[in-house]
């Protein structure tokens, strides 16, 4: 899940996504606004799946940002929440009438956020599910760059380029042909390589091997420990070992065999 956060203090902002990295290390912020202008700018820029909206910001409302972007729509994307420090009734009936997904006072507790995160992610798979478009309001994007979107936003879940070609409505064939064209590399090369850096940042903050496979879409272990060697030149394990932080005695058992396929 990608996460912007438009908030026109800084210090609310890094609380925010503080918080989000405390209760989904798997969602990413993309992108952090302080103003009306570049929350338009960036949710065009990052294709965000959630935006997290302050309503007093300069250059106008959240709900400016809100009616721009096409949350008007309730079906598409991103999904829109407001975080806001007034308890306004007024605040309140404006969010509902532009359906946003969900209103939220500030400060926003921990458990708070868990459980909204938890229910955007259901949110997310029922718009996939129905056919949502992402980026409401923005011009329709060519065959490739659509599968790269979608590639980065659901690189987590198990698909492939099947799935993604259906998804744009074009045969996957086709799709590989004109991804390759366009980024050099095929777009189920394209969607390994954003699995196997995801797992290096995940890996390099204290996951598990197995934690992480699933983290990126593999629910099977050994396959995604033979990918991280073909990507990496090196286990999964060993990688974690070397790179973290907080560096711990790693257990070899969590690693699984790095043989061929």
């Amino acid at each position: 899940m990608n996460i912007l956060v438009a908030d026109d203090e800084a210090q609310v902002r890094a609380g925010i996504v503080s918080i989000v990295h405390e209760v989904a290390p798997d969602a990413r912020v993309v992108g952090q606004a302080a103003s009306v202008a570049e929350v338009i700018a960036l949710v065009g820029l990052q294709v965000p799946d959630l935006v997290l909206l302050d309503v007093r910001m300069p250059g106008g409302t959240g709900f400016d940002a809100l009616r721009e972007l096409g949350g008007e729509d309730p079906t598409q994307f991103p999904i829109w929440v407001v975080v806001t420090s007034y308890s306004s009734f007024e605040y309140a009936r404006t969010a509902v009438k532009l359906n946003a997904f969900d209103y939220l006072l500030k400060p926003v507790a921990p458990e708070e956020m868990r459980t909204l995160l938890d229910a955007v992610r259901l949110e997310i798979s029922h718009r996939i599910s129905q056919g949502a478009q992402r980026g409401a309001g923005l011009p329709l994007q060519e065959p490739a760059a659509k599968a790269r979107t979608l590639i980065e936003r659901h690189f987590e879940r198990s698909i492939g380029v099947t799935q993604v070609a259906e998804q744009i409505g074009v045969t996957p064939n086709y799709l590989s042909t004109v991804f390759r064209k366009k980024y050099g590399e095929s777009p189920l090369h394209y969607l390994t390589r954003v699995r196997m850096e995801r797992a290096a940042e995940l890996l390099a903050h204290g996951h598990t091997v197995t934690e992480v496979s699933l983290m990126v879409g593999y629910y099977d272990s050994r396959h995604f420990s033979r990918l991280f060697v073909r990507h990496w030149g090196i286990r999964p394990s060993e990688y974690a070992r070397e790179h973290r932080a907080d560096a711990s005695p790693w257990t070899e058992g969590d690693d699984v065999s790095s043989g061929g396929e």
